[in-house]
């Protein structure tokens, strides 16, 4: 599992992105444009949710099925997230889409499938 701490600024949308696809050429570079996409949406959303103070941690597993898994997640209290750029940009590329709420805080994941063989 990889993880990393940000802070609540619209900087940390373009940090984890970058993050995100370099874990992704790492583990699958297949699907390194759609780990960026997907790390950059989820950061996106939880900003307007952490307090100043507090981080946004984001991981990243790599399951040995071949899924690729990208969590954020706040201490700060949940808010309807559904609908909106951010998760049209996310439903796009996967259907494992979801969230937590806990006594922690809150957490957005979403999971990217294998890539599938293109046979000609």
């Amino acid at each position: 599992m990889y993880d990393l701490t940000l802070p609540p600024s619209p900087d940390s949308i373009e940090s984890a992105g970058v993050w995100a696809r370099n874990i992704a050429l790492a583990e699958r570079p297949d699907r390194a444009d759609d780990a960026e996409r997907i790390a950059r949406s989820l950061v996106s959303q939880l900003i307007p949710l952490t307090g100043l103070g507090d981080q946004i941690r984001v991981a990243i597993t790599s399951t040995a099925d071949g899924w690729l898994r990208i969590e954020a997640h706040t201490p700060g209290r949940r808010r309807d997230l559904r609908g909106g750029h951010e998760y049209a940009q996310t439903s796009a590329v996967t259907t494992r889409i979801g969230s937590l709420d806990g006594p922690e805080g809150h957490t957005e994941w979403a999971e990217l499938p294998p890539q599938l063989a293109v046979t000609a």
